[in-house]
């Protein structure tokens, strides 16, 4: 069986269509990776946003890469390049607004533009991305690449004193140029190989299971999210300024990229739900450490290992992509996550007014614990779903 993308089981994992997919979905994620550094600019520069004012700004975007995955869902099949371009004007015109708004009303509907562009560039990426021989190891690539400029960027960040809001929307718009011309190596259309429909149909996704998945990465989109716009919070009643969370943060996202190169290595040696599940152990561990008194080391540790953890859900990017050949359960994940991201924010702050950050933590911790049953729940579902596409009883074998 081979794929549109340019990939089959016994070829090559390094591409021009993988690697478009990989860069044009690096383009349009890097708002989302910056969100923290984006509401601490908003609470602490000149523009001095409430908790409540600052979550909303951040939900419109992520709100945003919401819708843009919808249209990424509803434009893949018609045409790849088109949509991701597309995308990427929307996000650089979106960008360019929000670094020079500074009212909260247009701030947020520059950031839903800015927010959709990237939702959709990301939605093309992630759909190319589901129809590799190795969908978790390019997922995990782009993970690593996204993370390596996030981290480089705002460190230089930090190194020039830039405060206040705009420096979020700079780093982005800089991947967003960098990464550009990665679209034009991504194929034309999400066509179906010529070859494969005289072998089998395709196999449908169910529609329970794709709620399943949105449902999942929705739950678990809040619970990341929600922490982690407001990890800041934890900083400063520590005693970080903003310089020293600033360099904390950087350092921390390394935590994502050595958990994303291990996915790369390994890759399902050890099947999925064991590296899963001990990928992710640090996440519950990291949280356990913000809720104590912490150094400025510690706390760069705690943000290092809650990254590690966090790019465990790798897998069931894998496990999900398997089961259909469209790659329509790439873009159902991103669906959820992106929803899950919009709310994330404000809820956090919500929690945060209501309870402290005692109750966020708490809210993180129970949320982790049913989001990765669930992705233990999706692993199993999806070994059943392929095990009966393969047998002999699957339509068209």
């Amino acid at each position: 069986m081979t794929y549109s993308i340019g990939l089959s089981p016994s070829s090559s994992f390094w591409t021009r269509p993988m690697l478009g997919a990989v860069g044009t979905s690096v383009g349009g994620s890097m708002l989302f990776i910056l969100v923290p550094l984006l509401v601490e600019g908003l609470r602490t520069g000149a523009t001095q946003f409430t908790a409540r004012e600052a979550g909303l700004v951040a939900s419109s975007g992520t709100f945003g890469m919401f819708l843009g995955a919808i249209a990424a869902l509803l434009l893949v099949s018609v045409g790849q390049r088109q949509a991701a371009m597309g995308g990427a004007l929307a996000l650089l015109a979106g960008n360019l607004g929000c670094i020079a708004a500074s009212s909260v009303t247009l701030l947020a509907l520059c950031c839903l533009l800015a927010g959709f562009g990237g939702g959709l560039m990301l939605g093309v990426g992630h759909a190319a991305m589901s129809r590799s021989a190795a969908a978790e190891r390019a997922y995990a690539l782009f993970l690593v690449t996204q993370t390596l400029l996030a981290s480089l960027l705002i460190f230089v960040l930090s190194k020039l004193g830039l405060t206040g809001h705009a420096p979020a929307f700079i780093a982005s718009t800089v991947v967003l140029l960098l990464t550009l011309p990665s679209v034009f190596w991504l194929p034309e259309k999400m066509a179906d190989d010529g070859n494969r429909s005289a072998k089998r149909p395709p196999f449908p996704i169910s529609s329970r299971f794709a709620a399943l998945i949105v449902l999942t990465f929705a739950l678990w989109g809040t619970v990341l999210l929600g922490m982690w716009s407001f990890v800041e919070t934890v900083a400063s009643a520590n005693g970080l300024d903003q310089a020293a969370f600033s360099r904390a943060l950087s350092i921390a996202l390394i935590g994502g990229l050595i958990c994303a190169m291990t996915i790369v290595v390994i890759g399902t040696r050890l099947g999925r739900i064991l590296p899963l599940l001990v990928l992710g152990a640090p996440y519950f561990l990291a949280l356990i450490m913000f809720a104590t008194p912490l150094s400025a080391i510690a706390f760069l540790i705690a943000a290092f290992l809650f990254q590690f953890g966090t790019q465990a859900a790798s897998y069931v990017f894998g496990s999900c992509v398997e089961i259909e050949e469209l790659g329509r359960p790439g873009i159902l994940y991103l669906l959820g996550l992106k929803g899950g991201f919009a709310l994330g924010p404000v809820v956090g702050a919500l929690i945060i007014e209501s309870a402290g950050m005692p109750g966020l933590l708490k809210f993180s911790a129970i949320g982790g614990v049913i989001s990765f049953a669930l992705f233990t729940w999706i692993i199993v579902l999806a070994v059943q779903a392929r095990q009966m596409r393969l047998s002999p009883a699957s339509p068209g074998a």
